[in-house]
């Protein structure tokens, strides 16, 4: 009787440990993980709120990009119905098959929507543009702006353009920094919408260059 519950044990502990490492690998941390798609839901409702997305495609990535050091690229493929854009999470662990068991670690997407409908509305920033995937990895701006008195008002109508994508929540699911000619940062898209919401006077779509206008002159 001892020997068969023996026997039974030895084959139920490897199906279980196998069991166990199918849902780690392919549930837990993998492409249908249940954080990767609470937080994507969360971030485009927080941004964009009740409009609905369609998925198209889902998949993670795996990188190794040192000695005991791999880096886990959540990539979700998305469209508006007219715009296709990706959602994309880096994450790092020391094992290939390893992965984040914290859901708040899955905060912090990175997205191209919005540099798509601002292309689609023709207005032109590739000169300014960080490509997205560099911006992605090494967590730069969507955008770098260097402001000189010479180019000061083309500054102004650009940021404009841009920030009228978001001026109705003071709120923008993307990022740009404004720099000197001698490289340093004079401020950034989220100090910029802080000040709209600061301001004595409502900012909107009308009075938004004025107000730009008026910050930037502040450096």
């Amino acid at each position: 009787m001892k020997k068969s519950g023996v026997i039974i044990l030895m084959i139920l502990v490897p199906i279980f440990a196998f069991v166990l490492f199918l849902c780690c690998r392919y549930y837990f941390y993998s492409t249908w993980n249940v954080n990767y798609k609470k937080y994507l839901d969360l971030e485009l409702k927080h941004y964009y709120g009740d409009y609905e997305f369609k998925v198209i495609d889902k998949k993670i990535n795996v990188f190794k990009e040192k000695a005991n050091l791999y880096r886990f690229e959540y990539v979700a493929t998305l469209s508006d119905g007219n715009i296709e854009f990706q959602m994309i999470k880096n994450m790092y662990d020391s094992k290939k098959l390893g992965g984040h068991w914290h859901d708040g670690d899955y905060w912090g997407f990175r997205d191209d929507y919005m540099r798509k409908k601002i292309a689609a509305a023709g207005i032109d920033l590739s000169q300014y543009e960080i490509e997205f995937m560099d911006a992605v990895i090494n967590d730069s701006p969507d955008y770098v702006f260097t402001m000189t008195p010479d180019n000061k008002e083309d500054i102004v109508k650009l940021i404009t353009d841009i920030m009228r994508f978001g001026i109705k929540d003071y709120q923008l699911d993307l990022w740009f920094k404004i720099y000197d000619s001698n490289g340093k940062q004079l401020t950034d898209s989220y100090d910029l919408f802080k000040a709209c919401e600061r301001a004595d006077e409502e900012v909107n779509e009308s009075n938004l260059e004025d107000f730009i206008r008026n910050e930037l002159d502040k450096f």
